[in-house]
């Protein structure tokens, strides 16, 4: 599968998982993880965590983007293989940090009486997101030698 087909595919999983198929999940399977006074689970799921996982995807492609045109354009260019390195890493923490605080904005602060439950299973939403958008994105799409600047893609070749 070529590497624009295997990114094509894997930023329509991610929304599909984040935006239609987790929210569903979680309400009929794990309903009880967000149940609390004061939580309507059905606004909280297909609402605050539809609208912050919609901006965290639009994050993601911007850096998934950025970093495949980026990898493009130094193709050939070995001597910046160290500065790709750090580059991907920063992005990918900044990542993680936008995901946070999107969580904290569209759930931990409006809905602070969440059960710690329904908190883990957002993050781990979240996580799964991640590694479907960013990682795998990345590692599988990175042309020539600055795939090897990304974790794990070997296991991709």
């Amino acid at each position: 599968m070529s590497s624009l087909l295997r990114i094509i595919v894997l930023n329509s999983i991610g929304p599909l998982w984040a935006l239609i198929l987790a929210p569903g999940l979680f309400e009929k399977y794990f309903y009880s993880a967000f149940a609390a006074d004061g939580v309507d689970v059905k606004q909280l799921l297909h609402g605050d965590v539809f609208t912050a996982f919609s901006i965290y995807w639009v994050c993601t492609m911007i850096a998934q983007i950025w970093w495949l045109w980026r990898a493009e354009i130094n193709m050939n260019a070995p001597q910046l293989l160290p500065k790709a390195k750090a580059t991907w890493w920063i992005l990918a923490s900044i990542l993680m940090l936008a995901g946070i605080i999107l969580m904290a904005l569209y759930v931990w602060i409006p809905y602070p009486q969440l059960p710690i439950t329904g908190l883990l299973l957002l993050v781990f939403l979240n996580s799964i997101d991640f590694l479907i958008l960013f990682w795998m994105a990345t590692a599988t799409g990175t042309p020539g030698i600055y795939r090897s600047v990304v974790p794990g893609a070997k296991c991709f070749e």
